[in-house]
């Protein structure tokens, strides 16, 4: 039998017909396409494709087991299993968002392929905070959507053994640009703080010296803080607890923010009494948590006034790069990075020509301390 292409077109042995045989939303297509041609059989398949396509969802099983409503699955994966990792509060308001769009009442066995086709192209036509002047989503936002319900149907095939109906995410996520990354120079650094509160300079510098994620740091509560051995207590991405030591400046950031706020470490001032839509009316003195999208909009706002093109997570690529200059070590700025894998540090390190002309010359140098010591012992 030959080598099957990417639509599982195929001719068996002896055979100068050719046969296909490929799985779509969760059911099986095969046969015979009657062509000898190969253009021939591609076309028929796409015909076949075509009208698979246009079938309507298959109905749930009522005697699939673990199967379940999507309201239903949506609040048991909470509770299992969100509710115990950090930076989880953007999935479960993708999770809502999905029972908005897509019903309740669906089951989980009636989510194929052409569902989350249509989720994703609903998602699409969406405005931005549901404000029409702010213009459409990003893609990148439809995808996040798109991963949080694909990570909540993985977790029922594995834990509920409810059967998923798509093999690969990948055909159904938008193709989006890798974003531009960049490290901040500390010129660059200065002039971005400088249209920021001293709360919100604090946690720039605090991010960029501990590499870590915008969600682990500017939300930190103190029960993640221990003082008397220096070190915080987190829960990075994967959910893992990770033990990160501070560095006297980072200590004393934190010190001096003992007090202010009976959960969070980072919190703003309000300089007088307003109305706040989620708070409600606080007194002039008063504090509340700094929260990480409203930081990223300072930040943005800061970065616009300054012309520079930065993200937030811009920071960690600064750190990563800042601690590999200093050591010449990627083990040690993996270790600082929390990557189970080295290959994705290196993405996170950016060096710049004049580093690499920096570490070019060290080897010329080396080289020819190397052929000194060769031709004086020749010569002895």
């Amino acid at each position: 039998m030959s080598k099957r292409n990417k639509c599982g077109l195929y001719r068996r042995k002896n055979s100068k017909v050719y046969h296909f045989d490929f799985r779509l939303n969760g059911m099986r297509f095969y046969g015979s396409t009657g062509c000898t041609d190969k253009r021939e059989a591609e076309t028929f398949v796409q015909r076949v494709e075509v009208e698979a396509y246009r079938r309507p969802p298959p109905q749930s099983d009522a005697t699939v087991k673990g199967d379940r409503t999507l309201s239903q699955a949506i609040s048991d994966y909470i509770d299992q299993h969100l509710k115990h990792l950090s930076g989880s509060r953007k999935r479960i308001g993708d999770l809502q968002n999905i029972e908005t769009k897509l019903g309740g009442d669906i089951m989980l066995s009636q989510i194929n392929r052409t569902v989350m086709i249509q989720l994703r192209d609903k998602r699409l036509n969406d405005f931005r905070w549901d404000m029409p002047t702010q213009g459409v989503v990003s893609r990148g936002t439809v995808n996040e959507m798109l991963r949080a319900l694909d990570g909540m149907l993985n977790y029922a095939c594995e834990t509920w053994d409810v059967p998923k109906r798509y093999s690969k995410l990948g055909k159904v996520l938008l193709k989006i640009p890798k974003p531009k990354t960049r490290v901040y120079t500390l010129e660059e650094q200065d002039r971005i703080c400088k249209h920021l509160c001293t709360e919100d300079q604090a946690i720039v510098h605090a991010l960029i010296r501990t590499a870590l994620r915008r969600q682990n740091l500017v939300e930190l509560k103190w029960e993640d803080v221990n003082l008397e051995t220096g070190v915080l207590y987190l829960r990075v991405k994967g959910g893992d607890p990770e033990v990160i030591p501070m560095t006297p400046d980072i200590r004393a950031i934190i010190e001096e923010r003992r007090g202010n706020h009976p959960v969070y470490v980072f919190t703003y001032l309000v300089p007088e009494r307003r109305h706040f839509a989620k708070l409600g009316w606080m007194e002039a003195g008063s504090r509340f948590p700094v929260k990480g999208d409203v930081f990223y909009r300072h930040f943005r706002n800061a970065c616009r006034k300054e012309g520079i093109s930065g993200r937030v997570h811009d920071c960690r690529h600064t750190g990563a790069t800042r601690t590999l200059i200093a050591t010449h070590d990627l083990r040690a700025v993996q270790k600082l990075l929390k990557h189970k894998n080295i290959k994705d540090t290196e993405r996170y390190t950016h060096l710049e020509a004049k580093d690499e002309l920096a570490a070019m010359l060290a080897v010329e140098k080396m080289e020819k301390k190397i052929r000194a010591r060769r031709q004086g012992a020749r010569a002895g």
